[in-house]
C-alpha cells in the first residue's frame, strides 16, 4: 500500500483499507502491548489511559483489570 494511502487509514480509517491497516496494526503491536500490559500490573483500585489505542485491541483487557479505563485517540471512529 502506498505511503499517503496508509496514513489516511491510520488518522480516518474507513473501509476495507481501514480494516486492513488496524488488522496489520494490532498484530505488530501485539507483543510490545502484552509486555506493557505484564509489566503494568494493574490491581482494580487502578485508573489507565490508553493514548492512540488503534484497534483498541487491550481495552478490553484493561476493563477487566483497572476500575476505570479511558481511551484517547486523534482518528475518528467510521
Amino acid at each position: 500500500m502506498a505511503p499517503r494511502f496508509i496514513a489516511k487509514q491510520l488518522s480516518w480509517p474507513t473501509g476495507i483499507g481501514g480494516w486492513l491497516v488496524r488488522a496489520g496494526m494490532n498484530r505488530g503491536n501485539a507483543r510490545l502491548n502484552g509486555y506493557a500490559l505484564d509489566h503494568l500490573q494493574l490491581v482494580t483500585a487502578d485508573r489507565a489511559v490508553e493514548v492512540g489505542f488503534g484497534g483498541a485491541v487491550l481495552l478490553p483487557q484493561l476493563n477487566r483489570e483497572a476500575a476505570f479505563v479511558c481511551g484517547v485517540d486523534r482518528s475518528q471512529m467510521s
